[in-house]
């Protein structure tokens, strides 16, 4: 759910929670810590730390001391050069909107492929790159060099079940690499197991959506996903490409 915007007196609790967020990641890097490493200090889950670090949830002030002591930092210093950067951030945050959002797709099967492909056709401003395994989407995520038109994905759209690589193995991969671990990835799948769900969940998973024979369900399915990751909130990829980190 998208957070409502408080002004008080002028100032946007919203903007400062921005501005908290991305200092405090800044700080994380700095100390070259990933979110699973501060999360297990905190003894809350990556996806928590990760929710105070996009604005999705206010950092409560006793968190926000724990993290100083952490990070190595004064709580002063965390504030020092929010002026400067507030009127930055509210700049560069207006072209969000205008800027397309990157989406990877990987799937195998040609049929769920063009069915996707028909899904996705009608919504604006997306780039899609479709890929028909993990290895290859793998090494297309890494080599720089090769993915530099499409650049880092803001979200991923990835099957469970595949012949040569499962998509599980590739989820659990990807969340082990810094460059990855705040990309959303939903997983695809053409039935649903409890087990297979949790193990997802477990591995970072954002989502899991079932390939429905409905076209219109598994569309909406689709649809409703990217709104979220990509129109309700600010996806960390989106950020660090406009250089708020």
């Amino acid at each position: 759910m998208k957070r409502k915007r408080i002004s008080v007196d002028g100032f946007d609790t919203h903007d400062f929670d921005l501005y908290l967020g991305s200092r405090l990641k800044d700080c994380r890097k700095r100390q070259k810590l990933t979110l699973h490493d501060v999360a297990d200090i905190l003894g809350i889950s990556f996806q928590q730390l990760q929710k105070y670090e996009v604005a999705l949830s206010r950092v409560p002030p006793a968190l926000l001391y724990r993290l100083t002591e952490i990070y190595k930092i004064s709580v002063e210093s965390i504030f020092a050069d929010y002026s400067r950067k507030n009127l930055r951030s509210r700049h560069i945050t207006n072209k969000f909107d205008e800027e397309p959002a990157n989406i990877l797709v990987v799937e195998d099967n040609p049929d769920d492929e063009k069915i996707t492909q028909r899904a996705l056709s009608g919504i604006a401003n997306l780039n899609i790159m479709f890929v028909h395994d993990c290895n290859q989407a793998t090494r297309l995520l890494k080599t720089r060099s090769n993915f530099d038109e499409f650049r880092t994905p803001d979200l991923i759209f990835l099957d469970y079940y595949m012949p040569k690589r499962d998509g599980l193995s590739m989820l659990r991969e990807l969340k082990q690499n810094y460059r990855f671990v705040c990309v959303p990835i939903i997983m695809l799948t053409n039935n649903i197991n409890t087990e297979a769900m949790i193990k997802a969940y477990q591995y970072g998973a954002s989502g899991y959506i079932c390939k429905s024979f409905e076209f219109s369900k598994f569309k909406n399915d689709l649809v409703n996903s990217i709104n979220y990751w990509i129109k309700t909130i600010v996806p960390p990829s989106r950020v660090i490409r406009f250089n708020l980190y």
